[in-house]
């Protein structure tokens, strides 16, 4: 879902699909001249979490951003639970991973 400001709405925001290349992001916030990328997962181990990068890196390419953020939800077990907060770099791009 892409979060976009509504000019013609008072304090609003419309939530629109990103059509470009067909391609859709979880989460994108334009504010100002800014753009950021977030893409949501759920853990399903390391090798899907190499996946969730890939992919990132191709939304980042498509929107001309360097930096994105992964956010992974860990439902597994308390004991078995990963957690992590920290920056990443993944085919020249700059990515804030985290997992809680």
């Amino acid at each position: 879902m892409r979060i976009k400001r509504n000019k013609a709405a008072h304090d609003g925001y419309d939530p629109a699909t990103d059509s470009k290349n067909l391609r859709q992001m979880d989460i994108v916030v334009d504010y100002g001249k800014q753009q950021f990328i977030i893409e949501l997962k759920r853990w399903d181990g390391k090798s899907r979490n190499q996946k969730a990068y890939e992919q990132l890196c191709g939304y980042l390419k498509s929107k001309g951003v360097d930096i994105g953020y992964l956010l992974t939800f860990d439902f597994r077990e308390e004991g078995n639970k990963v957690r992590k907060a920290e920056w990443i770099d993944v085919d020249g791009k700059r990515i804030f991973d985290v997992i809680v």
